[in-house]
């Protein structure tokens, strides 16, 4: 299984996506996020854990898997480049399986 994503359409904040990790490679990426994005945040109250950057917030349950990303303001396509190279995510991988 390659990293998929598919798009939150509830959501208020346009370009919102769901990022969907092979379970073995969840726990090693969030390690690599924390590293380019800065520290996770781990909420006990509501099972969750998040980074939120200049240009991102990610969150994801206590699982880690799968990972919202939400762009905020300041976000550009090459916060969005980064975060892909980040979990091995390839936008010409998911037109080839016709998930656009």
């Amino acid at each position: 299984m390659v990293p998929y994503r598919e798009k939150v359409l509830a959501c208020a904040r346009g370009g919102t996506f769901k990022y969907f990790l092979p379970r073995d490679e969840v726990m090693p990426a969030w390690r690599r996020l924390e590293a380019t994005f800065g520290l996770i945040v781990v909420t006990a109250a509501t099972h969750t854990m998040q980074i939120e950057s200049k240009a991102l917030i990610l969150r994801a349950t206590h699982l880690g898997n799968p990972i919202t990303v939400f762009r905020k303001r300041a976000c550009r396509a090459e916060d969005v480049d980064v975060f892909h190279g980040v979990i091995g995510f390839s936008e010409d991988d998911e037109e080839k399986a016709g998930g656009k």
